[in-house]
């Protein structure tokens, strides 16, 4: 399948006598074979003759052409013949001359000539040549030109072919078309297709030249996609067919295209295809059973939809067994015994489902236990019981998986199943009937298909004795407020369920009862069962154990409460208490767990609480107690919260300079904050911390004070956060500041003496800044009162001065446009007398020691005539153009100086030349 040619007709043949003749060009590509050896090319020049007529021959011509030096090596030509004419009567040899690029082809008149000579054949050769081939690859080309312009067809018959010779380009493309003389196919014999069913395609196709290797590109078209696969070296050769596997990952239809590479050019070209329909896949269905099971055992299993067919089937290390539950949704399967377990069974189901031809498979893997020797353990809430509870017994750790459970109770001789007592017998958890004393002892057995477990045994204890408790009589009657004593035995509580007394031990035997002021009359105290002493064998009868006693009214009465709003105090302040005795000897003051104290003491009727700090935070109950003249006492309670209260803080610098605004702030930052001037007794002199007070500022988190006078202020705040109150001062001392003012002298000057004296006037300062504002921005730091700058360009400047005292306040005073240098001044004389007495003997630039020369100096007579200049002259003595003194008389000129770092000034004047 490497066999590629061309014929491409030069000309059109010219019917002469009934025959009709075509020259033409002819190349062959000739693969080697192999990798390594070099391919060739075969050239051919041939005269193609069809139609009848007379016999005519060729005499001679000559057939130059044109070829790609890069890709065509003719030193290494052979001569090929391919049909050369069709008698044994041969032409010379035929002369292939090869010139650079080019090759000349001569036919020669044979031996003995004699027209009308030999018959031409239907194709004869004028030339066949064989040239190695040493370039091969993609997109290269060999371009072959034949020019047909200077041959030479001596022939009659031909000769009149020549006018109509043209030479074209005849491209020989290097990476040739695979020659497969039968005709190409993919064919596949599965039906349906399924989706990642690897199926299998034949390839047929034979040929002179086949490709060396192959690729198969595979693109989904519907529903469409962008992105082709394409699979190397899958096809195979088996005797003369070419075989590949493919497998489609979804439902749609596919282009499969299968591709032929050879690899000498890099070349590939496409080969066969075929259009493939890919079926839907079925939903994946799962089976619902039992995981785990034991040998012997028999579990249903269902797929989770009913599918169009099934085939059940169930493999094990022992093989495969097909089920009888064909068509089914579901399949009740019996495990084997054998091959022994533990071991892995494999059930799995062929379907189809509704819509789709494609089949699928569903798999479930069943752990298959050998038959358990643990019977788990049985656990219960408690071993030893009393006469007449029950035993709730909990099987536990046993392996899961069994078919049924059923418990068994020791007789002494033998272990029987329980069938008619108790609750759950065949559970994981039994509850007994109700126990008997003595021992009982139970266990489970479990039932594992073919296989049973025992559980360890477990033995429930039940108790003979019973807890004592007893409640005895009580003293009878009391006062209000009086103690009775209370005697019991046993485990319990004390409890009244009509009296508003106190125990003092609710839980002590020999505890104490104190009646309220309600208990008057006939009460009930009793000595009930804790709920942690239940558990113990008791006789429930004495569970609750009550007795009476009767509780005379107490002669003692009073009074005392809080007031609304006064029941919170702040740490540090403190509540008033007013106690009453209506009747009764006396009272005293009691505070519950608590850490302050009463003032005076705790017998006066009118007393102060002072919480201590551990009373922060807390509600403190505080008692007024009132003794009766003859019987009980009389208790009244009320409680105070003790409030820490948040300190306010005042946030300020202790210092400012009497030019600086001051700035206070207080924490934390609430906008009720009260502020005012002054300390906190002034303000307390004169009203209080209130807003009609006239030291009163403003109120907010902040004052602004402004600028202060020198000397000491105080400031406080006032914070009140519900009943708490606090206040904080804050004394600020004012500091003197300086005053900044200078002169300057003198303000107005030239570059000619740019020295400026600065002298301080300010007051209270010791160190000076300066600030000269010149270009260099000098600044100077003295503590002289008198400085002095030279400015270095001419200009307006302004000057800052910044001063301080020792107290670190500072002042500033700014005099803008304050200093003038205007530019250098420069003279000229108006008169000289260039007499050479040594006086005024020039015309110069004055004053002399600036040493100024004219950058350009011209002089005009009294007509407008210049009659000197001169460039970068120091002085003009009062010649002429020609270096001749002028004559005594009045001259104007104009003068153009420079003055270093200012710039080039014009002067124009009359001077006067005196002789």
């Amino acid at each position: 399948m490497r066999h590629r040619g061309w014929l491409i007709y030069l000309l059109t043949g010219l019917l002469s006598a009934q025959y009709t003749y075509n020259a033409f060009f002819i190349q062959i590509y000739q693969p080697s074979g192999n990798l390594t050896t070099p391919d060739s090319l075969d050239i051919y020049i041939c005269i193609r003759r069809s139609g009848t007529g007379n016999n005519d021959t060729l005499a001679s011509s000559n057939f130059p052409f044109f070829y790609n030096t890069t890709a065509l090596n003719f030193s290494g030509a052979r001569i090929l013949y391919r049909n050369k004419f069709h008698d044994n009567n041969y032409y010379a040899p035929l002369s292939y001359s090869v010139s650079g690029g080019q090759v000349n082809v001569t036919v020669q008149r044979k031996i003995g000539y004699a027209p009308p000579g030999d018959i031409l054949d239907t194709l004869d050769t004028l030339m066949g040549l064989r040239v190695p081939l040493y370039a091969c690859g993609q997109n290269l080309t060999s371009p072959l030109v034949w020019n047909s312009a200077p041959a030479a067809v001596l022939n009659s018959q031909l000769q009149s072919l020549k006018p109509r010779m043209t030479w074209r380009n005849d491209t020989l493309y290097l990476c040739p078309n695979f020659s497969i003389t039968s005709a190409p196919s993919i064919s596949t014999s599965v039906s349906p297709i399924c989706p990642n069913r690897y199926i299998s395609f034949t390839l047929g196709m034979s040929g002179l030249f086949l490709p060396d290797s192959f690729i198969v590109v595979v693109q989904q078209t519907a529903p469409s996609t962008s992105t082709p696969i394409i699979y190397p070296n899958i096809v195979t050769q088996s005797g003369g067919a070419y075989q590949f596997s493919l497998s489609f990952p979804s439902s749609g239809t596919y282009a499969v295209q299968v591709v032929g590479i050879y690899k000498k050019c890099l070349c590939s070209s496409p080969i066969a295809s075929t259009s493939v329909i890919v079926s839907p896949e079925p939903a994946q269905l799962n089976i619902y059973g039992r995981d785990t099971i034991y040998a012997g055992g028999t579990a249903a299993y269902t797929l989770s939809q009913s599918p169009q067919t099934a085939s059940w089937s169930m493999t094990n290390s022992g093989g495969s067994t097909t089920l009888s539950c064909t068509n089914a949704p579901s399949c009740s399967i019996t495990f084997p015994s054998t091959p022994a377990p533990p071991r892995i069974d494999t059930i799995s189901v062929s379907y189809t489902l509704s819509g789709t031809p494609c089949a699928k498979k569903a798999i479930k893997y069943v752990v298959v236990l050998p038959c358990p020797t643990n019977g788990g353990t049985i656990t219960t809430t408690a071993t030893n019981l009393c006469p007449g509870q029950r035993a709730e017994l909990t099987l536990a750790g046993a392996p899961p998986g069994y078919d049924s459970l059923r418990w068994q109770i020791y007789d002494r001789s033998a272990w029987n199943v329980i069938t008619t007592q108790g609750t759950g017998m065949t559970q994981p958890t039994y509850i007994t009937p109700p126990l008997t004393a003595g021992s009982h002892q139970y266990r489970a057995i479990l039932y594992y298909g073919g296989c049973r477990a025992i559980s360890a045994d477990i033995t429930i204890n039940v108790s003979g004795s019973l807890l004592v408790r007893e409640f005895y009589g009580l003293q009878t009657p009391v006062c209000v407020g009086d103690t009775i004593q209370l005697y019991a035995e046993g485990p319990g509580v004390w409890y009244t369920p009509n009296g508003q007394g106190v125990f003092s031990s609710p839980n002590d035997p020999k505890g104490e009862y104190i009646p309220a002021p309600s208990d008057t009359g006939q009460i009930q105290i009793c000595w009930v069962i804790l709920p942690q002493d239940t558990n113990q064998c008791r006789d429930t009868r004495k569970d609750t154990l009550c007795l009476y006693a009767t509780v005379t009214p107490s002669d003692a009465s009073g009074d005392f409460s809080i007031p609304p709003g006064e029941d919170t105090i702040c740490l540090g302040g403190r509540v008033a208490l007013f106690g009453q005795i209506f009747s009764g000897a006396g009272g005293f003051w009691v505070a519950d767990s608590a850490s302050g104290g009463f003032y005076p003491d705790i017998f006066s009727q009118q007393a102060y609480y002072i919480p201590g700090a551990g009373d922060v935070g807390r509600w403190i109950r505080i008692a007024w107690v009132v003794g009766g003249n003859a019987c009980g006492v009389a208790a009244y309670i009320d409680s105070v919260y003790v409030d820490a209260g948040t300190p306010v803080k005042i946030l300020a610098p202790n210092a400012v300079c009497d030019n600086v605004a001051l700035s206070l702030s207080a924490i934390p930052p609430m906008d009720s904050l009260l502020w005012f001037r002054g300390s906190v007794a002034s303000v307390l002199a004169n009203g209080g911390f209130t807003r009609s007070n006239p030291r009163f500022l403003t109120s907010g988190p902040s004052y602004d004070a402004g600028v202060l006078p020198a000397g000491t202020d105080t400031f406080c705040v006032y914070m009140r956060q519900g009943v708490c109150e606090s206040v904080d001062e804050f004394p600020v001392r004012v500091a003197s500041s300086p005053r900044a003012a200078f002169d300057a002298s003198p303000r107005i000057t030239t570059m000619n003496n740019p020295q400026i004296t600065f002298t301080s006037q300010s007051q209270g300062a010791n160190s000076y800044t300066w600030d000269f504002g010149d270009l260099n921005r000098i600044t100077v730091d003295s503590t002289q009162t008198v400085v002095e700058h030279a400015y270095a360009a001419p200009g307006t400047y302004s000057v800052v001065l910044y001063v301080q005292n020792r107290l670190g306040c500072s002042d500033f005073y700014v005099c803008t446009d304050c200093i003038q240098i205007l530019p250098r001044r420069v003279y000229l004389p108006n008169a000289f007398s260039p007499n050479g007495d040594g006086k005024n003997d020039s015309f110069r630039i004055l004053p002399l020691e600036e040493r100024f020369r004219f950058t350009r100096l011209e002089v005009f007579d009294r007509w407008g005539q210049i009659v000197f200049s001169g460039d970068d002259i120091a002085e003009w003595k009062g010649e002429g153009r020609d270096g001749r003194p002028l004559d005594a008389g009045s001259y104007s000129y104009r003068a153009i100086i420079l003055i270093p770092d200012e710039g080039l000034f014009t002067y124009t004047g009359v001077v006067h030349i005196v002789r």
